[in-house]
């Protein structure tokens, strides 16, 4: 009876094995399905990477596609809508000898008076408060009815040319933004770095700041735009374009070859050198298009002095004052807040070289734990006490860049 027993557990036992063995099997071919399964969507997933990157670099190619046809379609209308009231004014300027050819000039006048032309509907702009530079001349030609934005003359300024020696475009700038500097002053900035003239002159092409971030990557709400090495057009090393408004710099360059003079607080100025200088248009126009100056080398040459800035309207003061209050994460603006506050507390102001250290939050600039941190430690430390008052009585100073080409 025992060996019965014995028999049939030995039995039981080699056929639960077998089930066993048969089942490590299966979970062998389940682990290798499911590695093939992860293999197969490793490969979907990167194949599904890869169309999605070639779909956004089409659709950025589409779209610099359709910003420039926007661009040589408004071209054509300008051209157009120039053409017309000529070919209107030349017929309605001849004199006829005869009674038959006055009768059918009538008849062409009335047809063309009938003829109906579209152009393009748009809003009426409002005309902002404008004022020029010191010494400058209004343009001798009326205003045109259009009721578009005060444009910029082509006639040379002769007081400016006689004080600094650069016939320059008159130009409008905002009288509560922009800097004044005496043309005397500009004038012993910009001697030994005279305009270089160019043969044959260069294209009047602009472009809108959109069209060059979808063409070169970087960013077109700063002022510098950062091009990658493999975007540049013109050779294989990074290139940094900077997009000065002339209203905020009257003395910049105007047209190329041109030098000039830029006021900033940012060492980049001078670290990115050479710059692709761009131009914002000058015909008071709503939309922005810009215009490329050149590659320019930079140099510090002086500085916007104390005493200067105390010169400068009182609207001037206010807005710089208000723009440099809303810099977040320039480490220039924040020190110029850092020093007057100290400066008010009585207590050692860093010099030159320690204020261009940065902190710990300014090493993550651009992160928003690191704006954070950045508050939280101005916040500690109570520089966030300065107000617009205490920058106009402070008296804001910048640097003079020089560029030349």
């Amino acid at each position: 009876m025992s060996n019965s027993s014995s028999e049939s557990l030995r039995r039981e036992n080699e056929d639960l094995r077998s089930r066993i063995g048969h089942l490590t099997e299966i979970v062998e071919e389940l682990k290798q399905d499911k590695q093939a399964l992860r293999e197969n969507a490793n490969h979907w997933k990167e194949k599904a990477a890869g169309l999605k990157a070639e779909m956004t670099e089409e659709i950025s190619r589409k779209d610099a596609r359709i910003i420039e046809l926007e661009m040589l379609l408004d071209s054509a209308r300008q051209s157009t809508s120039n053409l017309l009231p000529s070919a209107i004014s030349s017929k309605a300027l001849g004199k006829q000898k005869n009674t038959d050819h006055e009768v059918s000039s009538s008849r062409e006048a009335t047809a063309l008076g009938k003829r109906k032309v579209d152009t393009p509907s748009s809003p009426p702009r409002a005309i902002k408060r404008y004022r020029t530079l010191p010494g400058h001349q209004e343009p001798s030609e009326p205003a045109s009815s259009a009721g578009s934005a005060p444009s910029c003359s082509e006639a040379l300024n002769e007081d400016y040319d006689a004080k600094s020696g650069i016939s320059r475009p008159i130009i409008k700038y905002k009288e509560e933004e922009a800097f004044v500097l005496p043309p005397d002053l500009i004038a012993g900035y910009l001697r030994d770095a005279p305009a270089l003239e160019i043969r044959p002159n260069p294209s009047g092409l602009h472009v809108r700041r959109d069209y060059l971030r979808l063409l070169l990557t970087g960013s077109d709400m700063h002022f510098f735009q950062k091009v990658e090495a493999k975007k540049n057009p013109s050779g294989s090393e990074p290139r940094t374009l900077v997009f000065p408004r002339f209203d905020l710099n009257p003395a910049m360059p105007l047209i190329p070859g041109e030098s000039g003079l830029i006021l900033s607080k940012r060492p980049e100025v001078l670290k990115y050198s050479p710059l692709g200088l761009f131009r914002r248009d000058m015909s008071g126009e709503e939309e922005a298009v810009w215009q490329y100056l050149g590659e320019y080398e930079t140099k510090v040459v002086g500085m916007m002095t104390g005493e200067l800035f105390r010169q400068q309207n009182n609207k001037v003061q206010r807005a710089w004052a208000k723009t440099i209050l809303k810099q977040k994460g320039h480490q220039a603006y924040r020190m110029v807040k850092v020093r007057i506050s100290l400066r008010k507390r009585g207590l050692p102001i860093p010099s030159e070289a320690e204020s261009k250290k940065p902190s710990d939050a300014v090493t993550t600039r651009g992160k928003e734990k690191g704006k954070k941190k950045e508050a939280q430690e101005d916040k500690d430390q109570g520089w966030g006490d300065v107000d617009e008052e205490d920058i106009i009585v402070s008296s804001l100073t910048q640097k003079l860049y020089r560029v030349s080409k």
